[in-house]
């Protein structure tokens, strides 16, 4: 009986040995796969939130230079943020990017409607690929501040922008700054945005 027993015990611990190594093994499969699934997905998904929070900043950063140095109100200011928000899934451009090009349209003297309607023609237009949106921001401002928004919508100024950037074999950036500087003097002689292009 002895014999008996002695053999069981020894089967047993055989069997518990490789019990205790298939869980061991189990355990090391286990951790690779943690370790995996940490830098394929945990460690992209915290790059992700940080950069987020980053463009969130960005954002509010643009907005707040805005209200201190073009002089909106708070009210104005949270208007303009979902404006530009809601804007950013229709013209292919970031709320940052649209941020930017709405700062740079209000100091321009660009206001309300006008501005945003600008901002959306100045951001079509460079999603489309006719230049930049720093260009495309020149020329549609510097149009409505010589020729007037009444005269020259942005969208009309743009659309003549990209013939003269066709037909003349232009760079656009070049040709917004030049016409950036020109235009005021231009419509002061009398002289038409088509006659300057």
């Amino acid at each position: 009986m002895n014999v008996r027993l002695g053999a069981k015990t020894k089967e047993f611990n055989t069997k518990m040995g490789q019990a205790a190594r298939t869980l061991k093994k189990f355990g090391k499969n286990m951790q690779n796969i943690g370790r995996t699934m940490t830098t394929s997905m945990t460690l992209p998904l915290v790059a992700a939130g940080g950069a987020s929070i980053k463009l969130s900043l960005d954002f509010q950063k643009s907005m707040t230079k805005i209200q201190t140095l073009v002089g909106k109100s708070s009210e104005e200011i949270k208007t303009m943020s979902s404006d530009v928000l809601a804007m950013s899934g229709d013209v292919a451009k970031s709320p940052v990017e649209l941020a930017e090009g709405l700062y740079f349209l209000e100091s321009a003297g660009l206001r309300g409607a006008n501005a945003m309607d600008t901002l959306e023609s100045v951001a079509k237009g460079s999603a489309s690929g006719l230049g930049e949106m720093e260009a495309l921001s020149v020329v549609a401002a510097a149009a409505q501040n010589a020729y007037g928004e009444e005269t020259l919508s942005a969208s009309d100024a743009l659309d003549k922008f990209g013939v003269m950037v066709r037909t003349g074999m232009f760079d656009a950036q070049e040709l917004s700054n030049v016409l950036g500087r020109q235009l005021g003097l231009a419509a002061n002689l009398g002289g038409s945005f088509d006659e300057v292009g």
